[in-house]
């Protein structure tokens, strides 16, 4: 099980990482990812802090960035990565590395929210890290990148409701009325309807 040394580590790590790709983004998605990834890093200098003064609480120091790299290169239980300042990240590729690191950092912390070496109230504040992780990184994050992936619909991917003219071997919905004069209707913005005072 990895200790919270290691899970501090990993959000300094995180949070450095967030920057870089802040500072390095390019691409048509510049504006909306390079503000997503500004907030990251707040929330991640946020989570770094807490975990520091938590630390601090049950007589843990908390790790500089010297040792973070230190103690991330020496624990085989963790893949950190590294996003590298002298190269360019279009949007999928740093949200692609972004889900990565999120998706560790929920592994641990919630691990870490289960450990019963550590006081309740520091769980807690571990287990609120979980939840920001799950929601921010991986679902919303998640769908984000999903969103690229997606196929248009095609009249093929879609159910088609037979209307009242064609029958169904059940008797579903054929048998109910329908009002053949304003089946079909359009209303312009002209039509009385909208009109009337």
């Amino acid at each position: 099980m990895v200790d919270i040394r290691t899970y501090h580590a990993l959000i300094t790590l995180a949070e450095n990482n967030m920057r870089v790709i802040h500072w390095k983004l390019c691409g048509d998605d510049f504006n909306i990812t390079h503000e997503r990834y500004g907030k990251y890093y707040d929330e991640l200098g946020d989570m770094m802090d807490e975990c520091a003064e938590q630390m601090i609480t049950i007589g843990i120091n908390p790790v500089s960035m010297m040792e973070a790299v230190e103690i991330l290169k020496s624990d085989s239980d963790v893949h950190a990565i590294a996003m590298n300042p002298s190269i360019n990240y279009d949007a999928s590729s740093a949200d692609r590395a972004a889900i990565e690191m999120f998706t560790q950092l929920h592994d641990i912390a919630n691990q870490l929210a289960c450990d019963n070496n550590l006081p309740c109230d520091v769980q807690d504040v571990i287990l609120g890290h979980a939840k920001w992780f799950r929601i921010e990184g991986l679902y919303k994050l998640g769908r984000t990148v999903a969103t690229a992936n997606v196929q248009k619909s095609t009249t093929e991917d879609v159910e088609v409701i037979p209307n009242k003219d064609e029958s169904l071997d059940d008797g579903g919905i054929s048998d109910v009325p329908v009002d053949s004069e304003r089946e079909n209707t359009i209303i312009e913005p002209d039509d009385d309807i909208i009109n009337e005072e």
